[in-house]
């Protein structure tokens, strides 16, 4: 037997990798308020029980999100020779992933450190993913790309500007990640994204079936999606202008 080979339960069981999905920022719970819910009531959060109730792993969002940014590698890597059926099932998984993670983390009370940071960042990761491939297959035109990714700046923008106030104040830099201090997702947010995923669904169908009307839709709402993107850049900006943390 060889004395050197790696036992993979063991090195799983009990190295690096053990100790980051095992860490308070992985799998610590904090608090879900009533912000977090996309839409208030009763009978969503009831909806949101009963998928909860068909996830077989603990901690499950976290593993979303994790797959999801696996998903955008992938289509960034391999995506200018995808076949457009297996685009739109990507995206379709991608948007799959992003709906159950946030329903799972709310009703089994799985919010954590992790999924706040990396679940928004899995968004745009997977936006752009797609944009690219739409881009190199020669479906959607580099510029309006180059408008998306502007509009989303506001994940870099508000943490420089939370480290700007701390060292102008003489502060100790607080944790950005801290459940208080995390920028809340707004309304337009939430349109915008919507704008974005119809988009992208259409204009990968259009391609699927060859149709420059089904094109030029996607595209307007495309455009539209960008715009109510840069409103939503504005609000989050204004926001924490008004209220720095």
């Amino acid at each position: 037997m060889n004395e050197n080979r790696v036992d993979l339960k063991t090195f799983f069981g009990k190295g690096w990798l053990s100790s980051c999905l095992n860490s308070p920022f992985f799998c610590e719970a904090l608090l879900v308020e009533e912000s977090d819910y996309p839409f208030q009531g009763d009978w969503y959060k009831r909806f949101e029980d009963r998928l909860a109730s068909i996830a077989p792993l603990p901690w499950l969002p976290n593993y979303l999100t994790i797959f999801r940014i696996a998903i955008s590698i992938f289509l960034i890597a391999f995506g200018w020779r995808l076949p457009f059926p297996v685009t739109f099932f990507s995206a379709v998984l991608g948007g799959l992933t992003d709906f159950f993670d946030g329903a799972i983390a709310r009703s089994r009370n799985q919010k954590t450190r992790f999924g706040g940071i990396f679940d928004p960042i899995a968004d745009k990761l997977l936006m752009l993913a797609i944009l690219w491939v739409l881009v190199i297959q020669k479906t959607v035109d580099l510029l309006l790309v180059l408008l998306v990714g502007l509009a989303e700046t506001h994940i870099f923008i508000i943490p420089l500007l939370f480290l700007a106030y701390s060292l102008l104040k003489k502060e100790s830099p607080r944790s950005f990640s801290h459940n208080e201090e995390r920028i809340r997702p707004s309304l337009l947010g939430k349109i915008k994204m919507l704008f974005y995923v119809c988009s992208f669904l259409i204009l990968i169908i259009g391609r699927m079936i060859d149709s420059a009307p089904v094109l030029a839709v996607g595209i307007q709402i495309l455009k539209a999606g960008i715009l109510i993107a840069f409103l939503a850049l504005a609000q989050y900006i204004l926001r924490w202008i008004r209220n720095p943390y």
